[in-house]
């Protein structure tokens, strides 16, 4: 078994693989190894008796991955694919002073779970669907953490110890006043929680903890544990609840407008608004919808309202677009592929593409 196919089991349901975007430059690692120190048994054992542990567990041949660690006070981690595919691991040393043991260990295993997980060749969307998407990475990696340190109580360690800045000096590890800070604060503030590509440390410890409940965790100390699939399902309501609601409302609002001026565009293909397709819209968008939509088109000819749901078309469509970048074609086929069925019209697809070419 590969170090591939090993992780694999742990990928979190959400984190969707998209399309490959490069392959990787090793100019970047010469650069590392002019500017930063390149970690070896020699050099520096105790960092690299971490880097073997986290190796070793994830089924990893040490010997593939460079890592190295360069100065700053920044608590930060990184990694890319280096020469011969091989993997590269960069710390800083602010962090690496603050982390101990198998702490390191949770880290190195996040880093290098990007590379397993082939996250680093991905294309990274530009929208709020791509934040979103690279919420769900970090939580898949935070696995393969877990998976590389097996110790749950250590990586939660890291986890406060790297949210807080402080070390061990300073803290005494209460997880569950920790994690009591989701309850202390139980608002709703999604819309800012939203805006970035990591979840907040709170949810991604709650997230360990239920991981950490799975079969397949469970499964590498031969225990017993719940099926991942319904653990992701737990994990997904509360990143819904607290990270991702205002996402998922805007992604229905963007994708039931498109579908409200597509719908008009298939019932006005034949030049006519008939009461049967008025009853559609009408059960589908409610009266108020209808009613401000034959508001908007009386008194206008055949042609001008095709130029007028052919322009709210696109704009719903570019706006859709926008917010969902990656599924937006999932989205849009399966809209199309209904009303195609539902107005039996054939080539609707056909026509709406058309709209572009305009």
């Amino acid at each position: 078994m590969t170090p591939a196919e090993f992780t694999t089991q742990f990928r979190y349901s959400e984190d969707i693989p998209t399309r490959k975007l490069h392959e990787s430059d090793n100019k970047y690692e010469a650069f590392e190894a002019h500017n930063s120190l390149l970690i070896t048994e020699t050099i520096s054992p105790i960092i690299f008796s971490s880097l073997e542990r986290a190796a070793k567990n994830l089924l990893i041949d040490h010997k593939r991955i460079n890592m190295y660690v360069y100065a700053s006070a920044e608590i930060n981690a990184k990694c890319y694919n280096g020469i011969d595919d091989g993997y590269v691991v960069l710390l800083s040393s602010g962090l690496v002073m603050l982390l101990e043991d198998n702490e390191l260990d949770f880290v190195i295993g996040h880093e290098l779970g990007h590379l397993l997980f082939g996250h680093t060749k991905e294309q990274q969307a530009n929208s709020a669907e791509g934040m979103k998407l690279s919420r769900a990475k970090e939580l898949s990696v935070d696995r393969v953490g877990l998976v590389a340190s097996r110790d749950i109580d250590a990586t939660l360690r890291a986890i406060i110890k790297t949210i807080s800045g402080l070390s061990a000096k300073y803290i005494n590890f209460n997880i569950s006043e920790f994690i009591n800070q989701l309850r202390k604060f139980d608002v709703d503030a999604s819309s800012m929680l939203g805006q970035t590509t990591h979840p907040s440390f709170l949810v991604r410890a709650r997230a360990l903890l239920l991981f950490e409940t799975s079969d397949k965790y469970q499964n590498l100390f031969s225990g017993d544990g719940k099926n991942i699939l319904e653990v992701d399902k737990a994990i997904k309501r509360e990143m819904d609840k607290y990270i991702d609601k205002s996402f998922n409302t805007k992604a229905e609002e963007l994708k039931r407008n498109f579908n409200f001026w597509a719908t008009c565009f298939a019932a006005i293909a034949d030049k006519t608004l008939s009461k049967d397709e008025q009853t559609y819209i009408a059960d589908t968008f409610g009266n108020e919808r209808l009613n401000k939509f034959k508001m908007l088109i009386e008194g206008r000819s055949a042609q001008e309202i095709e130029n007028l749901v052919n322009k709210k078309l696109l704009q719903a469509s570019s706006e859709l677009a926008e917010f969902r970048s990656v599924s937006v074609t999932e989205d849009i086929d399966e809209i199309i592929l209904s009303l195609s069925k539902n107005f039996k019209i054939a080539n609707l697809k056909e026509k709406f593409l058309g709209l572009f070419d305009k």
